[in-house]
């Protein structure tokens, strides 16, 4: 009797064993529009026909009444684990989403998760970065995450210390923290910082869109769009390229904020200045209004009035307080991370401290909120209801220079006027040239000795126009030397320039980088870069290389966008600023192109491939020929 009992226990333990979780280390993501999606992803440990059943009603673990049941899109076996992906779409706004993972051996705990809304709802979003090796503060920071009920959480990199798989198997299993109570999963998008030996790593255990690591996802409409930059890669390039062209698209969204790991300017000294970053994405802020950065790396708390880049007096460190079209700057990674002490302050800082955070955004169409969340007390903190409620218990970074104020209010300032404007009638116009019509055909920098020689050509101009030549030593602050009236105007006539400037002499084995501001009637500004871009190589090695081949024929292949059609103007040029190679297309169509440049019958050595059009340089490619 004794025997059968024994028979009978052990048969339960292995029954109850089998119908625990042969899955772990669970998380949401999105690749995309954040309303309609979701990927879910996990540790398969064993079993085989995993699938991930779904529906907008929660139908606990009873697998056969849930409408959705999909398997994976993706499996990766990296770091130890053998991750598998299911990418969810068409599914509805605003929704909570409840699943469960299912397969031969198993069947998960029910968890949910809920979309973004449609609309321009007021959102909740939790950023930081840099867990690292202080597991304790991050698996507090793991369950504040759990108990704010935000959106969505951006990371800005330095998940581990080494990117081992030991450590990332630990970091996955301390996420679940971020869990709520109730089974709610809150989605991430992550970010890559200098800890993670390579991209690799992000886009194998977060499915990450682009191997490159860099992307945006909008919400609400036009509330919002976040961007995902990568500071390991360059800056410049591919990515300045892809970043300005999606915002020059995106001004017509309320807000954009960047997410990314290395801070412009630190608030420690410990970390250097990123002045390829302020050339290629500051300077970018500023031009097409991303109000708000988000930075990680320093390990410390940084908060920024609006500012932007300048040498101008009253700038310090590459930067200057500018409250009407400044960007503001948080941060720096405080998940876990080793704290530093703050010894680099600036006019334009607006509160620092080292202490364990986060900071967590609230975002409507009038308002950015952002509230510095201290971490480290999370098992004292309450569970609140929805988004926008602060719980019993949690404690937020005071600035007392602001009468204790725990939260900086960044202001709409694009928000539409909606009061009526008084009818003119009977008004008598005269016709004018289409600013859209103007075009810059060339624009060109010679070295005359010590002068420079400056000439550039333009067609259909407007009437009262002018314009300002600009110059930069290190390629990201620029001075006006000479302003210059425009001397023609009408439909079809072309304008010849010429400036010497024998002001700007430079020190020995320094360059100059020159660019043409024009200000159109109405007193709109804009610039156009040189189209030779400086006076010698020093910066060709920033953008992306081609390689011939003589097994091809030394062919170059360059591939580039036309968002309209438009004049196409393509030129090479060795070092010495000669043009080796141009062609002019006049209105050519808009799409997708892939050309080729023969460079056989060229000298052996460095070029540079520039295509311009619509008056902007659209790419930039440095060649090596062999």
């Amino acid at each position: 009797m004794k025997f059968a009992q024994f028979i009978y226990f052990v048969g339960l333990i292995f029954l109850v064993s089998s119908l625990q979780a042969k899955t772990d280390k669970y998380r949401c993501m999105w690749r995309e529009d954040p309303t309609t999606t979701m990927v879910i992803g996990w540790h398969q440990l064993s079993g085989a026909n995993p699938m991930v059943y779904c529906d907008a009603i929660d139908h606990k673990q009873d697998a056969l009444k849930y409408t959705i049941k999909k398997a994976p899109d993706r499996v990766v076996n990296a770091k130890g684990m053998n991750t598998c992906f299911v990418r969810l779409s068409g599914l509805k706004p605003n929704t909570q989403y409840y699943f469960i993972i299912k397969d031969s051996e198993s069947t998960s705990k029910r968890y949910y998760f809920k979309t973004a809304p449609a609309t321009a709802e007021r959102l909740a979003i939790i950023a930081g970065g840099d867990s690292r090796n202080q597991r304790s503060a991050c698996q507090s920071a793991n369950k504040m995450v759990s108990k704010l009920k935000a959106h969505c959480v951006l990371f800005g990199g330095d998940m581990t210390s080494l990117d081992s798989p030991e450590e990332w198997q630990t970091w996955l299993t301390d996420w679940q923290l971020t869990t709520a109570s109730d089974g709610r999963m809150t989605p991430i998008i992550v970010s890559r910082g200098n800890h993670e030996q390579s991209n690799q790593s992000l886009f194998d255990l977060f499915d990450f869109p682009n191997p490159e690591l860099y992307g945006a996802i909008s919400f609400g409409g036009n509330l919002l769009r976040v961007y995902t930059l990568n500071s390991l890669i360059a800056p410049g390039g591919e990515q300045k390229k892809w970043l300005e062209n999606d915002l020059m698209k995106n001004q017509q969204i309320n807000w954009r904020i960047a997410n990314y790991h290395y801070p412009m300017v630190s608030a420690t000294k410990q970390k250097p200045v990123q002045v390829e970053q302020i050339l290629n994405w500051a300077t970018l802020f500023r031009k097409y209004r991303v109000q708000l950065g988000i930075e990680s790396d320093a390990h410390l708390a940084k908060a920024t009035f609006p500012i932007r880049p300048s040498k101008e007096a009253g700038s310090m460190d590459h930067f200057i307080r500018d409250d009407a079209q400044g960007t503001v700057y948080i941060g720096e990674g405080c998940w876990g991370a080793p704290l530093r002490a703050v010894d680099n302050q600036t006019s334009w800082m607006r509160q620092t401290g080292s202490f364990n955070h986060f900071n967590w955004l609230w975002i409507d169409k009038d308002n950015i909120e952002v509230r510095t969340v201290k971490t480290d007390n999370a098992d004292m903190v309450g569970e609140t209801d929805d988004a926008f409620t602060e719980p019993a218990g949690i404690s937020l970074w005071h600035n007392e220079e602001e009468d204790d104020e725990d939260r900086i209010v960044i202001p709409n300032k694009r928000i539409p006027n909606t009061e009526s404007k008084p009818e003119v009638k009977d008004s008598i116009k005269s016709p004018v040239i289409s600013s859209s019509e103007f075009d810059i055909l060339e624009f060109s920098t010679t070295l005359n000795g010590p002068n420079v020689e400056i000439k550039w050509k333009t067609s259909n101009e407007l009437s009262g126009m002018s314009y300002q030549l600009q110059l930069s030593t290190d390629g990201t602050f620029f001075k006006t030397v000479a302003e210059v009236d425009g001397k023609v105007g009408g439909r079809a006539v072309v304008g010849n320039y010429q400036y010497s400037d024998d002001e700007s002499p430079l020190p020995k084995g320094e360059y100059a980088v020159y660019r043409l501001k024009y200000v159109l009637p109405d007193g709109q500004t804009f610039y156009c870069d040189p189209f030779n871009d400086n006076l010698d190589a020093k910066l060709w090695e920033r953008f992306s290389r081609i390689i011939t081949d003589a097994s091809t024929g030394n062919l170059v292949k360059y591939k580039y966008t036309l968002e309209k059609n438009s004049n196409l103007f393509v030129r090479v040029i060795n070092p010495m600023q000669g043009v080796v190679y141009k062609e002019t297309v006049p209105n050519h169509p808009q799409g997708e192109f892939m050309k080729t440049i023969p460079f056989a019958t060229l000298p052996k050595g460095r070029y540079l491939l520039i295509v311009r059009s619509n008056r902007k340089v659209i790419l930039r490619q440095m060649i090596i020929n062999k």
